[in-house]
């Protein structure tokens, strides 16, 4: 804006930080620019969104997307967003096919989804986190491998077909739907409210009263739906550490026997261990439900002891040391795990871990071979004591991961780069930028918010421009 301009507006407006930008000047901003980067935030200032609107930008870098006006996402537009975590698009109506495939980081999307399109959220292994109760139209393969997806609700589709494909963590199903031929490999579904359809749903879920009578024969029948507000928790609550009995661990969907041979509930949330300092090998293998483990004295985690444990978040222990092959293989939702004392890592050993983004290891000496392979949003990795790693043990890491180590020689043709001091950046799971922003939005209303973030961003370009 001119100096005279800004010098007709009240005074209150005159701070640049809080100035609202009037219509006229919003659609300039969109004609000439549809994105703004601010950090590791990608704005999206138009109704719609392709893929080449931001060919030229590093999608590696954005972890949030902003996008008050958006309202249609095309074709592919945020495929493969590896670092993708939060969407804001509180008027987006349509994801076309494959708009967010392979977003396998993303957990939250802030929507008013009314048409879900052919894979448009495939393998978005994170995603918790998604309002789907408006959607009429959901297509083939829609939100299959949403691993992390605990609930559905919706009461506009009429029909259900394969779209919620190895949904291995959904837990409850509240739907209007005639027709359902769906949740095929859901073995983890548990209540169900479907009035309308008669055809057979999950075996072994409970029904509520109002559900149709069809579905009701043989089945325990259940008054309502119940709050499954626990299925979200990534970590125990003080009162469930407190547990000392099975049969009160086992009604929260607890585990605190340390007789591995008991562990045959896939349904199982949560795993408690105070005294145990080695787990044997498979021991959790393919708890689809499992979120965490708090185990704070184990040593030594077995040979593809959590393998396939892919809503698996949080593994706590104070002492862990040693890891053997495939321990944490294919843990995709994996980002809060201490391994500073670890001396010991084997093949595959974090293998296919798609949320970790950074780890420090203060005794570490080796990496082996395919250790971190197709960990896609791993970024640093922060080892004083690092002298030496497998060539191929960042295979498939997009991009380049950085190694932090004094002792470590650059090896040509490599996945990784040597460097000397950390490389500062937001990681993901905090979430700083997340958070400033649902607090602005608790005070001003959403157009006000972004335009003021467009508006910062201007005045800095012309800022530079001038400095120039």
């Amino acid at each position: 804006q001119s100096k005279q301009t800004i010098a007709k507006q009240p005074k209150a407006e005159q701070d640049p930080e809080f100035e609202v930008i009037n219509p006229p000047q919003i659609e300039d901003i969109k004609q000439k620019q549809k994105i703004i980067i601010i950090q590791n935030t990608l704005v999206v200032i138009d109704k719609q969104f392709c893929a080449k609107d931001i060919k030229d930008t590093d999608k590696n870098m954005i972890s949030c997307i902003i996008a008050p006006f958006l309202e249609v996402a095309e074709s592919n537009a945020f495929e493969t967003f590896y670092f993708l975590t939060f969407v804001y698009a509180p008027r987006l109506r349509i994801a076309k096919s494959c708009s967010f495939q392979n977003c396998y980081a993303l957990r939250k999307i802030v929507a008013n989804l009314q048409i879900v399109e052919d894979r448009a959220f495939f393998f978005c292994l994170n995603l918790a986190h998604i309002d789907l109760t408006k959607v009429a139209m959901f297509g083939k393969a829609a939100f299959e491998s949403c691993c992390s997806l605990v609930e559905l609700r919706n009461q506009a589709a009429s029909e259900l077909n394969d779209s919620f494909i190895e949904c291995t963590n959904l837990v409850l199903v509240d739907i209007e739907a005639n027709t359902v031929h769906d949740f095929k490999e859901c073995e983890s579904l548990q209540f169900i409210c479907a009035t309308h359809c008669s055809t057979n749903i999950a075996q072994k879920a409970q029904f509520t009263e109002d559900s149709h009578p069809n579905l009701k024969t043989g089945r325990k029948i259940i008054k309502t739906l119940p709050d499954i507000s626990k299925f979200y928790n990534t970590k125990p609550t003080k009162r469930e550490l407190a547990i000392s009995d099975d049969k009160s661990a086992t009604l929260r969907n607890l585990q605190i026997s340390p007789k591995f041979d008991v562990f045959l509930n896939n349904r199982i949330r949560g795993i408690i261990l105070h005294q145990t300092q080695s787990l044997p090998k498979a021991s959790f293998k393919k708890l689809y439900c499992l979120k965490f483990a708090h185990c704070p004295r184990v040593e030594i985690v077995g040979e593809e002891c959590f393998s396939a444990c892919y809503a698996l978040s949080r593994f706590y222990s104070e002492r862990l040391t040693q890891l053997e092959k495939g321990a944490f293989y294919g843990c995709t939702s994996l980002d809060n795990v201490n391994v500073a004392k670890i001396t010991l890592l084997n093949k595959e050993s974090f293998a296919f871990c798609q949320n970790l983004s950074q780890l420090t290891f203060n005794e570490l000496e080796y990496i082996p071979d395919a250790c971190f392979e197709n960990c896609s949003r791993l970024r640093q990795i922060i080892g004083p004591k690092i002298k030496e790693t497998a060539s191929d043990a960042f295979q498939s890491c997009k991009p380049p991961v950085y190694i932090v180590s004094p002792l470590l020689q650059q090896q040509p043709g490599s996945k990784f780069i040597v460097i000397e001091k950390k490389v500062l950046f937001q990681e993901n799971n905090q979430q700083v930028e997340r958070r400033r922003l649902t607090n602005n939005l608790k005070q001003h209303s959403e157009n006000q918010v972004i335009l003021r973030f467009i508006k910062i961003k201007l005045l800095a370009l012309q800022k530079a421009r001038i400095t120039r």
